[in-house]
This record gives C-alpha cells, sequence and structure tokens, in this order.
C-alpha cells in the first residue's frame, strides 16, 4: 500500500498538542530546536491559550510540532510516496521533504503571520465555511459579488460540500446570505482574525517576496502536491517558492489535492500533526481510503510502537 502524509494548517492547534506527544521526546526536541532558533519558548507558547492563537506564534508552533511528528514517524522506517500540507501545512510538507530549511522555516512562517495580520484591519476581514453547496457554486456567488464591488472569494475548497470564503466581514456576511438562497445547509463564521487565501492578503505577499526563495535548500525529496497547483511540484526551487508565496492570495485546493494522491495510488493517508480535521475532510473525499490522524503518542504508538527515542 502507498502512504500519503498530510499536514495540517492553522486552526489545528490547541494548548494540549505538544503534551499529547509526552512519550515522543523527539516532538519535544523539535519544539525547543525551533525555540533556540526563534530565540523565543515555543513550549510556553502553546501551553498559553491567548498567545498560541496569535498566528504569528501559531505558524511556527504548528510547524515545530508537526515537523517533530514526521521525525518520530521517521524512527520507525515509514516511507510516503507523497506530501501535501493544507495552507501553513504546505510549510511543513516542504521542510519535512529537505526542500526547506527547517530553521529558516521557522521565521519564515513567523514573518508570515505577522505580515498576514498586518494586511488587513483587525476586524475587517473574516472567513466563514459554506456546507452543502459544490465549490463551483460557491465560487460563482462570490464572483457575482465581487463584480457589485464586494470583496469575497472562495478561500478553500475543502470537501466537495464544505468550501471556505474569505473577504472584508462586509462582504462575506452578503455572501453567506446569498448563499444560503442558493441552497447551502448553513455557514459559520470561522475563529481567525486573518482572511487568507484571497486578494485582501496582496500586502503580505509583497512583503514576503523577497523572503521565500533563499530559504529552500534542494529539490524536494518526495513528490509534494501543491495549493496552487494542485498537481505534484517541480524540483526547481524557484517554481517552489513562487507556489508557495502565490498561495496567499489564491484558494487552497485540498479536494483536488486529496483526489491526486489517490489517482497516485495512495491508500493510506497519515495526518501527521494535531488534530483530525484533515482525516474527517479525507473521508469525505475519497472514502474509500485509509485516513489516520496521528494525533498523540497512542496513536503513533498504536501504528508503530513507542519510538522513544
Amino acid at each position: 500500500m502507498k502512504y500519503g502524509f498530510i499536514f495540517p494548517g492553522q486552526g489545528s492547534q490547541s494548548t494540549t498538542m505538544l503534551a499529547a506527544y509526552g512519550e515522543h521526546p523527539v516532538v519535544a526536541n523539535a519544539v525547543h530546536e525551533a525555540s533556540e532558533s526563534l530565540g523565543m519558548d515555543l513550549a510556553a507558547i502553546i501551553a498559553d491559550d491567548t498567545a498560541i492563537n496569535r498566528t504569528e506564534n501559531t505558524q511556527p508552533a504548528m510547524l515545530a510540532v508537526c515537523v517533530g511528528v514526521y521525525r518520530a514517524v521517521c524512527q520507525a522506517g515509514i516511507s510516503a510516496t507523497v506530501f501535501a500540507g493544507h495552507s501553513l501545512g504546505e510549510y511543513t510538507a516542504l521542510v519535512c521533504a529537505a526542500a526547506l530549511d527547517f530553521k529558516k522555516a521557522l521565521k519564515l512562517v513567523r514573518k508570515r503571520g505577522l505580515a498576514m495580520q498586518a494586511a488587513v484591519s483587525l476586524g475587517d476581514g473574516a472567513m466563514a465555511a459554506v456546507i452543502g453547496l459544490a465549490g463551483e457554486e460557491v465560487n460563482d456567488v462570490c464572483e457575482n459579488l465581487r463584480r457589485n464591488g464586494a470583496q469575497v472569494w472562495a478561500a478553500n475548497y475543502n470537501s466537495p460540500q464544505q468550501t471556505v470564503i474569505a473577504g472584508l466581514k462586509s462582504s462575506v456576511e452578503d455572501a453567506m446570505v446569498l448563499l444560503k438562497k442558493q441552497g447551502a445547509k448553513r455557514s459559520a463564521f470561522l475563529p481567525v482574525s486573518v482572511p487568507s487565501h484571497c486578494s485582501l492578503m496582496n500586502p503580505a505577499t509583497a512583503a514576503l517576496k523577497e523572503q521565500i526563495a533563499p530559504a529552500f535548500i534542494g529539490p524536494p525529496t518526495v513528490p509534494i502536491l501543491q495549493n496552487v497547483s494542485a498537481d505534484v511540484a517541480t524540483t526547481d526551487g524557484e517554481s517552489l517558492a513562487q507556489n508557495l508565496l502565490a498561495q496567499l492570495e489564491n484558494p487552497v485546493r485540498w479536494v483536488d489535492i486529496v483526489r491526486k494522491m489517490a489517482a497516485m495510488g495512495v491508500g493510506r493517508f497519515y495526518e501527521c500533526g494535531p488534530g483530525k480535521v484533515l482525516c474527517g475532510l479525507g473521508r469525505r473525499i475519497v472514502p474509500d481510503a485509509e485516513h489516520i490522524a496521528l494525533a498523540d503518542s497512542a496513536a503513533l504508538r498504536e501504528h508503530w510502537g513507542n519510538l522513544s527515542g
């Protein structure tokens, strides 16, 4: 059986995510390495409910924990066929595939968080999950609204019946009303302060334009599907960097990514990090595959033993 490793992004963090891997010191070691590189105590930040949910902290903390989980998996000699990461998780995938330098990536995603937060005034932007409509229908409603001056976009194609929209809060509210009339079963605001993956992130793109390419150190050792293309990334560092930068303003094509992985022969998906969000989405996209969340030490132990090194 071919294995695919998928890496979660923001929204999967919690104050207990480091403690959950307490039996596997390799995870704590990755967080310690990240703390030394950044000059900040990530373990303390993770345990603080307010601090961990600030995007400039969430991003390096999630990167460090997920890299640590993957290192634990590597101790078991498990080899993956393909990687993919959801939004921020794409950075993790590139680090685990030895394409991005871990320490440089940590500093990069912290800058990414700060740049994203600065792009839109606090309270002006919003994201909302729309349930019960196909992504194409959601996108059509957003496009029609933009023709009339609204600023709202389809941001994450998460499953065949779940699409996240992003934009100015007033425009997102207008879209939610129209989407309900269109047949959406429900929609709900997400607890985020940044409208990711839409054109409002253009200032963040400009701020990071010169920052991403220097963090690349080589071609991926494992094929990676990138968010923007939903296809296997080239081994060219410049193209990898351009796609990584482009994801700030473009939607995450998660449905296409998971289907592509299945078409490549992946029959088992391992969600490599805290939470079970991606497994839940995956079951709706390719229900015949296995979806396993490596969300804590118990899950790692169940599949590959103690891995206590």
